[in-house]
């Protein structure tokens, strides 16, 4: 077979479809199958999963899943230079837009200084080069104050929606926008009341 038509075999050639995540079975992994039933910011609410197609990994699924369980269940900041480009943007109600690690650096610091035992628990879908989480991080507030409000003792949950774009080869994080359930968080931490009461 000459080269020419051998090239042509290839390209006419299917690719191999991509598998699963590597996070398939984790716990953490809301559309998992050994997620068990979990709620998402309410009781009886679901996580967002794909259904009646296989979810297929990605680069870019790969590095923010690992980013996510490294640096806010472990703690070790320094995925923040392995996973985020310095050029990139964080969009985030917490504050303005900023450049590089800062805004992921700040947030990830202060929430576990002040959780014991914290835990995450996620689901995904991908569009081309972006990435949405739907993500629910949990801990016990023993160990100092989270936005002003003393350690309480009391089991907290912060939720929110990420949306992180990913360079074309998968390797960094080029900027992140995001949601956060602030209103839920601060009546958990007892700064504003519930509706009708």
């Amino acid at each position: 077979m000459s080269l020419a038509a051998s090239g042509l075999a290839m390209a006419g050639a299917k690719a191999a479809p991509a598998g699963p995540p590597s996070y398939i079975n984790a716990p953490s992994y809301a559309c998992g199958p050994n997620s068990g039933k979990k709620d998402w910011y309410a009781p009886g609410v679901p996580y967002p999963c794909v259904t009646g197609v296989p979810i297929t990994t990605s680069a870019g699924r790969e590095l923010y899943h690992d980013f996510m369980e490294k640096a806010w269940v472990q703690g070790d900041l320094s995925v923040l230079d392995k996973y985020v480009d310095p050029n990139s943007y964080d969009y985030s109600p917490l504050h303005g837009p900023e450049k590089g690690t800062k805004g992921f650096a700040g947030i990830i610091t202060s929430f576990r200084a002040a959780l014991s035992g914290v835990t995450l628990v996620h689901s995904d879908m991908k569009e081309g080069n972006l990435i949405t989480h739907f993500w629910k991080l949990c801990g016990k507030h023993d160990k100092a104050p989270l936005f002003g409000v003393p350690a309480s003792g009391k089991q907290v949950c912060l939720v929110g929606i990420s949306t992180v774009e990913v360079k074309a080869n998968g390797t960094k994080v080029a900027g992140r926008w995001s949601v956060l359930d602030l209103y839920g968080l601060n009546m958990q931490l007892g700064l504003i009341k519930p509706p009708g009461r």
